[in-house]
């Protein structure tokens, strides 16, 4: 049996030495790719999970923003039903009787549809005519030159959407309006909805599953509308405008 010369067995020895750590480095590596292809994976599966969970959410607020939008609808088309019927009675003391009837029909409706606070009729020149609370009739109508367009535009089932704005009872509010005519089928004014965030915000609240989540409803302008935390609104007004 050979025996290796006492000359080359540092040789060997050194080569066996390399051929053990570069096996341990390739260990290392291949545990290493594993675990970042693993972590990558698990990532990946939180986000899809999120993002599956979110678009959940998301359908439960179209749902519900939805749901809202038709009953404020309905609501406006039948108030403006009942004020053009009221205004074709020409002598004074049937307007007065109608006048009151629509005021009280439209505090009836704010106390039975949760959604709105505040009912007005507006004219043209954007004084308040008839309200859910009559002491505000007689008062111009915040930020009407938003509506010029729907008296412009003339269009009989176009709900219109105001931009988030203070209210005649210093709520921060929604508004949603529908065309008044007159008995010649021309733009006469506006019957509106003014609704609160505190329904939805209700319903935010819980939505969110973690401290740092936000939730929020926002105009096509950028302005805020319902935030949860409601502090969200406070720090920012607008999501367009730069920080």
């Amino acid at each position: 049996m050979p025996v290796p010369s006492p000359a080359s067995s540092p040789s060997i020895f050194r080569q066996h030495l390399r051929t053990q750590w570069l096996t341990l480095l390739a260990a290392w590596l291949i545990l290493a790719l594993a675990g970042i292809v693993f972590l990558f994976e698990d990532r990946k599966g939180v986000y899809l999970r999120e993002q599956e969970r979110l678009e959940k959410q998301s359908e439960v607020i179209h749902g519900y923003v939805e749901q809202q939008l038709v009953r404020v609808q309905r609501v406006l088309l039948a108030m403006r039903s009942e004020w053009t019927h009221g205004q074709a009675h020409r002598d004074r003391l049937h307007r007065e009787a109608a006048l009151a009837s629509i005021n009280h029909h439209l505090y009836s409706l704010t106390e039975h549809v949760d959604a709105i606070q505040v009912m007005h009729v507006v004219d043209k020149q954007g004084v308040v005519q008839a309200s859910s609370a009559p002491e505000l009739i007689g008062r111009p109508f915040p930020a009407f030159q938003q509506y010029q367009a729907a008296l412009a535009d003339g269009q009989r089932d176009t709900l219109y959407v105001i931009t988030p704005y203070r209210n005649l009872l210093g709520q921060h509010a929604q508004a949603f309006a529908m065309t008044l005519f007159d008995v010649q089928g021309q733009p006469d004014g506006l019957v509106v909805a003014s609704i609160t965030p505190h329904n939805a915000q209700a319903l935010f609240n819980a939505m969110r599953y973690t401290p740092d989540m936000l939730v929020a409803i926002v105009h096509g302008n950028g302005d805020l509308f319902v935030t949860t935390p409601a502090s969200m609104r406070q720090q920012r007004a607008n999501l367009l405008e730069p920080d």
